[in-house]
């Protein structure tokens, strides 16, 4: 027989599967596409005052 505790924690299960795994890599993917451009950016900028500094 089940236990309210072991369907609580089978069903926990399945959504964490199905609803958090998903969102966790999503979050995932749009916080590297977010991140690469103001890498691309600040490295720009460091570029920059390297350039001035040089001149």
């Amino acid at each position: 027989m089940y236990t309210w505790t072991g369907i609580a924690q089978v069903t926990f299960e399945e959504f964490a599967a199905t609803r958090l795994l998903p969102s966790v890599v999503l979050n995932g993917a749009f916080g590297i596409l977010l991140i690469l451009p103001l890498r691309k950016f600040f490295l720009m900028l460091e570029d920059r005052d390297r350039q001035q500094e040089n001149v």
